[in-house]
């Protein structure tokens, strides 16, 4: 009976989550260079022209305020419109081509991101004692011959093909030695 008691729950003591911000940006899968130079109090057009990016390649889509130079565009509310049949000045802006975007300006962080870029990382991937035991065993009983490897079904547990079985064994003699002895 003491069971049935917990089933319902008093829906005042309900535990209250806060609301995720849909806005903030997470960082745990970018760039550790854009990580170190990221500020959360900046927006993220500010932080954009900070670290040298273009946030769109075309042109700004709103949220950037007006210079007061610039040309107004008409006012739709019906009691700004100007008289019918006066000629209204309107200012249409040109789309923005692919060629026409200034380049982001070079900073130290642009840089640097160049400088990983230009210079990758390549992983090596190392073999797992298992998959090593098994191309041991194979060479000790096939020596050279790939078919013969490719058709060993108790020594060859992931059925490789031939070509597969030479690609591994290849790269396991540039690292290390194949030799017999175990």
């Amino acid at each position: 009976m003491a069971a049935c008691l917990n089933l319902y729950k008093n829906p005042g003591s309900k535990v209250s989550r806060k609301a995720k911000n849909p806005k903030r940006i997470s960082l745990a899968t970018v760039h550790p260079i854009i990580q170190k130079n990221w500020d959360r109090k900046l927006t993220l057009r500010q932080n954009y022209e900070k670290l040298g990016l273009v946030v769109s390649l075309e042109g700004a889509a709103g949220g950037l305020s007006k210079n007061a130079g610039e040309e107004e565009a008409v006012e739709t509310a019906p009691s700004r419109l100007p008289p019918i049949g006066t000629k209204v000045n309107v200012r249409r802006t040109k789309p923005v081509l692919m060629g026409e975007i200034d380049p982001p300006k070079q900073n130290s962080i642009v840089e640097e991101m160049e400088e990983v870029a230009r210079n990758p990382y390549k992983e090596e991937r190392h073999a797992s004692e298992h998959e090593v035991q098994f191309l041991k065993d194979l060479v000790r009983n096939h020596g050279d011959d790939y078919e013969a490897m490719a058709r060993d079904k108790k020594l060859n547990p992931f059925l490789l093909s031939a070509g597969q079985l030479k690609r591994k064994l290849t790269r396991k003699t540039k690292t290390q030695s194949m030799s017999s002895h175990s």
